[in-house]
């Protein structure tokens, strides 16, 4: 419902734009867990927008890839948007990551059309309200929406990537219609030359996502030799996200993105040297340490609430602040 300031409005219908958008937060189940994305737990929720940094050649398109791969292993559907690689080397690398999964994968993102590819999009038509509407039952339907890059995208929106004004007016005109529609969009990003942790342009473009990992390792990566991408959080929200990520790739082998292994090794470890009994930090920390555990003790006590969070880690909190192993 919409109406020129000039227009004349009865009681009702001013009352009706005034709390369309109104709703009864104390409605709200919250006893159930929000989603996470199709083959993204721990990583990105429906409707979440994030942002994956990284300089030239760090892996961002390739980790972009993967992510994919796995949202279409859980039976999700993906939308690329591509500025940045071309047509032949993404089709040789989602042909590499497919055939590395086995199975029928390959066969069912044909068949169920599960990968929209777009070779350049103008933004522009978006505009058009038919366009837009289309657009949201198309892209804002997918489980995940690709943007490669945002750069590239912007430039040909004729904005400009250091104005703060102009990335918030991109944000609200193209990409909040289809988040609100259910996308989880993920954007890729170049760092700054002399930050290699934060987005090149304004300082504040990643405040427009509520979740920023910076990419690496993408150089060791190659057709005939497999190394290792690492994703490493340094923006969140919610915070149940994992902090450290990777995957490899390469030479006939790509698996998918998980919560680093190292970590989870260090989870096993530290759970190991925990009991059923609530103990403090300290406690936790000098067990593990009489039990060989390599870690600084600041680092171990962050990880203990962050592990807290997770219900899958196996270890929970006590109202009153103590730490124990889940029993079984």
């Amino acid at each position: 419902m919409s109406h020129d300031t000039d227009d004349e409005l009865t009681p009702d219908e001013a009352f009706k734009l005034l709390y369309e958008t109104s709703a009864d937060i104390l409605k709200v189940d919250t006893t159930k867990p929000r989603p996470w994305t199709r083959g993204m737990r721990g990583l990105m929720r429906p409707g979440s927008r994030a942002l994956w940094l990284g300089p030239f050649q760090s892996g961002k398109s390739l980790a972009a890839l993967t992510a994919s791969a796995d949202v279409m292993a859980a039976g999700g559907e993906v939308v690329y948007i591509d500025m940045e690689n071309g047509l032949a080397r993404m089709a040789e690398r989602l042909h590499d990551l497919l055939a590395a999964r086995g199975g029928d994968l390959a066969a069912s993102v044909r068949e169920e059309h599960l990968f929209t590819y777009l070779q350049g999009f103008d933004f522009k038509l978006l505009e058009h309200p038919d366009v837009m509407a289309e657009a949201k039952s198309a892209f804002g339907g997918a489980d995940l929406l690709v943007l490669d890059s945002l750069p590239k995208i912007l430039a040909r929106l004729g904005y400009n990537e250091a104005v703060p004004a102009n990335v918030s007016e991109f944000m609200v005109t193209y990409i909040d219609p289809l988040v609100g529609a259910g996308a989880a969009v993920l954007a890729l990003d170049n760092t700054g030359w002399s930050d290699r942790t934060r987005a090149r342009g304004a300082s504040s473009k990643a405040d427009q996502f509520e979740l920023a990992y910076i990419v690496s390792g993408g150089k060791t990566c190659s057709r005939a030799k497999t190394g290792t991408v690492n994703l490493k959080r340094t923006r969140w929200r919610d915070g149940d996200e994992f902090e450290n990520l990777s995957f490899r790739a390469g030479d006939g082998v790509y698996t998918g993105i998980e919560a680093d292994d190292s970590a989870a090794e260090l989870l096993t470890e530290v759970r190991a040297a925990m009991t059923e009994e609530p103990q403090f930090k300290t406690w936790v920390y000098a067990s593990a340490k009489a039990a060989g555990v390599k870690i600084r003790k600041a680092a171990l006590l962050k990880l203990l609430d962050d592990w807290a969070e997770d219900p899958d880690s196996g270890i929970v909190e006590t109202p009153d602040g103590k730490f124990c192993v889940e029993a079984i």
